[in-house]
């Protein structure tokens, strides 16, 4: 007799997505499971320390912070070298380049990287190490779309982690409290949804109507090219301490407003805020 086990977010999925139609956009998702089975002679379907580990780390691996990429899609042009990829993407916002050590993306066999394409890959790839008595696995991504959030994309030179790959980003609630309502808070969301956020100092080159991105970090070299409407500039490496920071300060200098508490998520369940 099969039994179910579920665990529900077990992780959460950091990562841009590559789209025809918008270019490099910023996602979170939390991650459920459920598999499928026959109980082992332990009488469990599969240990939860290991459930959480063992999936947890499959999915960190390859496709937690990077940029999702797919490659039956008729808009991108791949180059694999030994440790290095060259992409380009011919979207309908521009042209865009990149250069990163491979392990900055995640090729996915589709024609669109979407919630449903991802959701396939995700079991496809943890089915290959699950025990034996697990028949099925699937996956259940969620994004969190009915609070107010904006989706940027950011390379953070200086992490140890992976968070310096070039083309991660996040689904980012950001909530701006006002005394008195003014609309700060939908003029921000609007302005950073879809950007690629960048330190000035990364910036290697301009003109043209495009902005390279570039940086030496642990992992590699990283180089980023793209239409400059889509880059959000900022003068600091834009952690999402940086980036509350920076949007305090320009609401400072452009109103007089005081008591008013900037709040931004990157992705899931972790941020920054500051009140002025």
């Amino acid at each position: 007799m099969n039994v179910k086990l579920f665990v529900n977010d077990i992780s959460v999925i950091d990562c841009s997505l590559l789209s025809k139609k918008e270019g490099i956009v910023g996602e979170s998702w939390s991650v459920d499971i459920e598999l499928i089975g026959e109980l082992n002679t332990d009488g469990m379907l599969f240990d939860f320390a290991d459930v959480k580990g063992q999936i947890k780390k499959v999915l960190d691996d390859l496709i937690d912070h990077r940029l999702l990429v797919p490659t039956k899609s008729d808009f991108v042009s791949i180059i694999k070298e030994a440790d290095s990829v060259n992409l380009q993407a011919e979207t309908v916002v521009g042209g865009i380049l990149i250069e990163s050590p491979s392990q900055g993306f995640c090729f996915i066999d589709t024609d669109v990287i979407d919630t449903a394409s991802v959701t396939v890959y995700a079991e496809s790839v943890l089915a290959k190490v699950l025990p034996d008595n697990i028949v099925s696995v699937s996956v259940n991504l969620r994004a969190d779309r009915e609070r107010a959030h904006c989706r940027y994309s950011h390379g953070l030179k200086k992490h140890k982690g992976n968070c310096q790959r070039i083309a991660h980003g996040h689904r980012s609630i950001l909530e701006i409290t006002e005394p008195c309502e003014t609309g700060l808070e939908k003029q921000w969301l609007n302005l950073l949804d879809g950007k690629y956020i960048a330190n000035r100092a990364d910036v290697i080159d301009h003109g043209n109507d495009r902005l390279t991105i570039g940086y030496k970090a642990k992992q590699g070299q990283f180089r980023l090219e793209m239409p400059g409407i889509l880059v959000y500039v900022i003068d600091a490496d834009p952690t999402v301490e940086n980036i509350v920071c920076h949007i305090a300060n320009k609401i400072k200098q452009q109103s007089k407003i005081s008591g008013l508490l900037v709040k931004m998520y990157e992705g899931v369940g972790k941020g920054a805020m500051i009140k002025i």
